[in-house]
């Protein structure tokens, strides 16, 4: 089975509960606050993990996070690629309204200073069927895209949070893009779902993408067909972490033969469970859980 190397950010995550998300110049009260393990590149190993991959983690926390390394380990994902450095650890503010909705700021901290040293360390190891899979918060995307193809490896893409210069970069590597509506609409100026996937694939007519709507279901387009799956439905009660946990599935399928469509099923099945859980990592759910 093929080994996924994500490149990826490792957070603390501070998450609000609140009535109604900040508005600018508004100060407002927290119902609750919790701590949670997260950043989007831990959530993704761990939801890697959880779906059966095989996964190392490339990344870097300060002294303050080794609870995220070990967290990390407990899940299954390779931490030896995990570096603990100067710099703090990275940490995310989260706001979750009642309806579910949240928004995020996210500190880059230890997550900006991997090395390219790390990563060619960790994709010494790594054999052309396996995959790389980044973000966006972590420095050296580009760089490591780019290094990671030269070695023959498959690279997977979530424009997260988004930069059109990264994405502009890295388009001619990729292999796999995973992004939301917003994403798409941020790279392609287009609204409409099939209009999005055109645009992405006029620019890079190879590549495989996923396309996430919400509650409204996701697309899974290659060359050879366009799969649609729609929403199931549930209660959300916090969206944090499903976009995550729906890129681990789906990778994380295909890296174990499951064919695109069963994957894109799936990656939407461990999506809904997730929302009706609260936290990031924590709500993702087991692969017991989405294949009984």
């Amino acid at each position: 089975m093929a080994q996924v190397y994500c490149l990826g950010s490792l957070n603390l995550d501070f998450v609000y509960q609140v009535d109604s998300i900040v508005s600018p110049g508004q100060t407002i009260k927290s119902l609750e606050v919790q701590t949670h393990l997260g950043g989007k590149g831990g959530n993704q190993s761990i939801a890697l993990a959880r779906a059966g991959a095989n996964v190392s983690h490339i990344g870097s926390i300060g002294a303050d996070g080794i609870e995220l390394r070990r967290n990390l380990e407990s899940n299954g994902v390779n931490v030896q690629f995990v570096r603990v450095g100067e710099v703090r650890t990275g940490h995310a503010i989260i706001q979750v309204q009642r309806s579910g909705q949240n928004a995020i700021i996210v500190e880059a901290g230890a997550n900006g200073s991997i090395s390219e040293e790390l990563i060619r360390t960790a994709l010494e190891t790594a054999e052309p069927e396996d995959w790389l899979l980044a973000q966006n918060e972590t420095n050296l995307v580009p760089w490591a895209i780019e290094y990671a193809k030269k070695r023959g490896v498959r690279i997977a893409y979530n424009p997260s949070p988004f930069d059109a210069e990264t994405v502009t970069a890295v388009l001619p590597y990729l292999d796999l893009i995973i992004l939301n509506e917003t994403e798409g609409r941020d790279l392609t100026g287009e609204s409409d779902p099939l209009l999005i996937i055109k645009g992405v694939r006029g620019r890079a007519p190879r590549l495989d993408i996923a396309l996430t709507l919400g509650g409204d279901g996701a697309y899974l387009a290659s060359n050879e067909e366009t799969y649609f799956q729609p929403a199931q439905k549930v209660t959300a009660v916090d969206t944090t972490g499903a976009g995550d946990t729906f890129l681990g599935y789906l990778l994380g399928s295909l890296t174990r033969g499951i064919d695109k469509k069963n994957a894109l099923e799936r990656a939407s099945r461990a999506a809904a469970v997730c929302v009706t859980r609260r936290g990031a990592a924590a709500s993702i759910p087991l692969a017991v859980e989405i294949d009984s």
